[in-house]
């Protein structure tokens, strides 16, 4: 059976430049592109090589707050375009530079990590920036994680679509994000990386408990998910949870994807999933 294509979707609010971004990257005019918000509501996809590798690129309609949305076809491109995201391997959550970080984009950034998706931050429209330079770009960065600080694991890039500055390296960072999003560490090097710490200061749980952890695996990818085997089931508070996380990621390359941290008791029965996310507002 063939290997799966990754697909990777453009995702966003409307009017951020989705479209344009679309046909910049695959060299076509197969999106409808115009400065009125909304005017995508199907979406298109198209197989392409780049860099050796083929990907599926899909281009959705923009997702509104419910309250925004109108009756009849703007609502099913919108429920579309979710679908395309619970679908994807990688979303590109394409966000309007001239205007910084919003609420909705939080809440399209947030509907991927839930979904376990990996995630690349495209600040397109950074040509139309009120400013340039590397302090700016500094400040947007701040603005961005602040907003978003459940995405934090996500590469983030400026372009511009519509003149094709940075365009070239958004594919190559949704590959790296696809292929850490499948990234596997061994039992043996996940203990060795994660055994003195968790000795050393046992996990918390959110009843303030702390667990004795024998041992770590990866019980999972897509996204990669860490069980910890301990001596009684409990759901880890999310501090420990993140700084697990931390460790891991300091250990291997998992820039673009989410990573699960689970506990399960020794008895073999799994525990409940512990998902490192913050609450957003939709």
């Amino acid at each position: 059976m063939p290997q799966k294509l990754p697909s990777v979707v453009l995702a966003g609010r409307p009017n951020v430049g989705k479209s344009t971004l679309f046909n910049r990257i695959t060299g076509s005019r197969r999106a409808i592109v115009a400065p009125v918000a909304g005017t995508t509501r199907d979406s298109t996809d198209v197989s392409l090589e780049r860099g050796g590798r083929v990907f599926r690129l899909v281009d959705t309609a923009g997702i509104r707050r419910k309250a925004k949305t109108e009756r009849g076809p703007e609502v099913l491109s919108v429920v579309q375009a979710r679908k395309r995201i619970e679908d994807c391997d990688v979303a590109l959550l394409v966000l309007d530079a001239s205007e910084g970080p919003t609420a909705q984009d939080a809440s399209v950034a947030s509907y991927a990590h839930e979904e376990g998706k990996g995630i690349v931050i495209v600040a397109n429209k950074w040509d139309l920036a009120s400013e340039e330079g590397p302090e700016a770009s500094k400040r947007f960065e701040a603005a961005v994680r602040e907003r978003l600080p459940f995405a934090g694991y996500a590469e983030m890039l400026r372009a511009s679509a519509r003149t094709g500055r940075g365009v070239r390296r958004v594919l190559t960072a949704a590959a790296r994000a696809a292929d850490n999003r499948r990234r596997r560490i061994t039992t043996g090097e996940l203990n060795r990386v994660l055994g003195r710490a968790l000795r050393d200061s046992p996990p918390q749980t959110i009843r303030g408990m702390r667990l004795r952890v024998y041992y770590v695996a990866q019980t999972a990818v897509s996204p990669p998910t860490f069980t910890l085997v301990c001596n009684r089931e409990e759901e880890l508070h999310f501090s420990e949870s993140r700084r697990i996380e931390n460790i891991i990621r300091r250990e291997a390359d998992f820039t673009g994807s989410p990573l699960r941290v689970s506990v399960r008791g020794r008895s073999g029965r799994k525990g409940r999933s512990r998902k490192s996310k913050a609450k957003s507002s939709k």
